[in-house]
């Protein structure tokens, strides 16, 4: 059931893109065609506080492709844990890759079971999807007591919108989920993830393809979850009402270790490798935005 959870927790996500979206969908074919600024770059991060290390993000095409690389470790009371692992989203799918490990899991992409539900409906239900989820959106903003200020700082020479919450801060790139920096302080543990080099720059294509020798396992079951969520999510939308939630989904009869990761867009109950207890890392939320919105 965990792995619906994040499923769930993935799709309802989508409501917060319209929020944060510097323009309305209205003129695009469906609210996930808006493509980034740029067709494709390396962004390389510093992570400090309760964990330690680098990632390298890869995007091309706009943004249809992106590839996490991530090397962190966390020191518990004197041991050190060391974690390696890859994310890479393309349209159709999500790929969570353990390095350490050599095993990943394979999981359809939400965002193309919302396209398919979207591309079902009239113009006047679509037209419904967008005015109600930017109401959606904006009252989940409120009730978290957020907010987003538009060109609000510069980072690495660039314009960010800058998106606060409770514990939370983060520097997106102006009009763009591409977290640039984020800062989190929750539960006193402390978490800052920053860019430190942004090239525009063209990427090789296995940048996007999981490394030979990895066993990966296909996740049929969170698919066919993400399937008849995605359907619940859109037509809710089309109504302007909450989103059934009881009986789709159980919470974990326990709580997790540590205190709760953050669900990542795939489905999956956390990016692979990523060991119990690490501190909610912001770039994981705006993955989930990434990956229902298409940017």
């Amino acid at each position: 059931m965990e792995k619906k959870s994040f499923v769930l927790s993935s799709i309802v996500i989508f409501v917060l893109a319209f929020c944060i979206a510097s323009a309305t969908a209205a003129d695009k074919a469906s609210p996930w065609d808006v493509k980034l600024p740029f067709k494709s770059a390396v962004i390389e991060y510093k992570i400090s506080g309760m964990e330690n290390g680098s990632q390298t993000t890869y995007i091309k095409d706009y943004g249809k492709y992106r590839a996490d690389y991530r090397t962190t470790s966390m020191t518990v009371m004197g041991m050190t844990n060391s974690v390696k692992n890859i994310q890479i989203t393309t349209p159709d799918w999500i790929y969570s890759i353990d390095l350490t490990a050599g095993t990943g899991t394979k999981s359809v992409n939400p965002v193309k079971y919302m396209k398919e539900e979207y591309e079902k409906l009239s113009d006047s239900d679509r037209k419904k999807v967008i005015k109600n989820a930017e109401k959606m959106g904006t009252s989940m903003m409120n009730g978290m007591q957020g907010k987003v200020q538009k060109n609000a700082a510069e980072f690495l020479g660039r314009k960010c919108d800058v998106m606060t919450m409770p514990g939370m801060k983060l520097y997106m790139l102006a009009g763009t989920d591409i977290v640039l920096k984020s800062e989190t302080n929750m539960m006193g543990m402390n978490s800052i993830t920053e860019a430190v080099k942004f090239t525009e720059t063209s990427v090789p294509d296995d940048k996007f393809e999981p490394p030979a020798g990895i066993q990966i396992e296909y996740d049929r079951e969170s698919e066919q979850f993400a399937r008849q969520t995605a359907h619940n999510m859109i037509k809710s939308l089309v109504e302007g009402k909450p989103m059934e939630m009881q009986g789709m989904v159980q919470p974990p009869r326990t709580a997790p270790e540590g205190m709760p990761r953050p669900p990542a867009a795939t489905g999956n109950p956390a990016p692979a490798g990523q060991g119990q207890g690490a501190p909610p890392d912001m770039n994981e939320l705006m993955k989930q935005l990434k990956g229902l919105t298409g940017q």
